[in-house]
This record gives structure tokens, C-alpha cells and sequence, in this order.
């Protein structure tokens, strides 16, 4: 299924089933001052056990978004609470990878994640 909606609308009834979840842009596509509030509303909704593959980028903080920058130390700040943390990896974009180029940034790098709710 696919749902178009307003995230902060749900309750923990719609996800009673969910156990995986795929953060592709979700956390990058929100500004700093929202992101606490979507991982808590997050939290809150998705049963314990629930795996989220979440996928960031970090690179200048000055260039505007979205998508955001969401640095690793930000992850561990925004999750360590509720979930375990496996950072999976780290992926340097080259200079000419379409979003390096986009932005026209000389260093950004794409992490992985896999996050357990405790």
C-alpha cells in the first residue's frame, strides 16, 4: 500500500503491522526544527522492534536545502534514546555525482543506518 498524507496525522493503530520502515528522505527533506518532532511522533507510532533503514546526507551546512544536512552525531542525538543504532556505512559522493554537481559541493557523503526501536 501507499499512503499520501499528513505523517503527523497518524496513530499507532495505522502501523500496528508495520515492522520495517525505509527513511530514504524523510528526515533530510525536514529542517533542524522539525526533525526532533518527527522522530518523536515516529516513536511514538511504530511498534518496539520496528527496523527503520534510514539514509542521510552530510556535506556544507551552508547550502540550503532541502535536502538538509543531517550529520551522523545528529542521528545519534535525535535516536539514541528509543532505538539501537548500527551505523552501516558511509558513502563519499564523487564530484560528479548528480547531487554534488546539483549543489555544486566538493565534499558530501551518504550514511546508512539500521535503527531499532528498543
Amino acid at each position: 500500500q501507499l499512503w499520501c498524507g499528513d505523517f503527523f496525522q497518524l496513530v499507532p493503530e495505522d502501523l500496528k503491522h508495520v515492522r520495517l520502515v525505509y527513511d530514504r528522505a524523510a528526515l533530510i527533506a525536514l529542517p533542524p526544527h522539525m526533525r526532533r518532532d518527527y522522530v518523536n511522533h515516529l516513536t511514538a507510532i511504530i511498534p518496539d522492534g520496528t527496523r527503520i533503514l534510514l539514509i542521510t546526507l552530510d556535506y556544507d551546512t551552508e547550502i540550503k536545502g532541502p535536502p538538509f544536512n543531517v550529520s551522523d552525531e545528529e542521528v545519534r542525538e535525535l535516536y539514541q534514546d528509543d532505538y539501537k543504532i548500527e551505523h552501516i556505512l558511509t558513502n563519499t559522493l564523487a564530484k560528479d555525482h548528480p547531487f554534488t554537481k546539483r549543489k555544486g559541493l566538493e565534499n558530501a557523503s551518504e550514511s546508512v543506518f539500521r535503527l531499532t526501536k528498543l
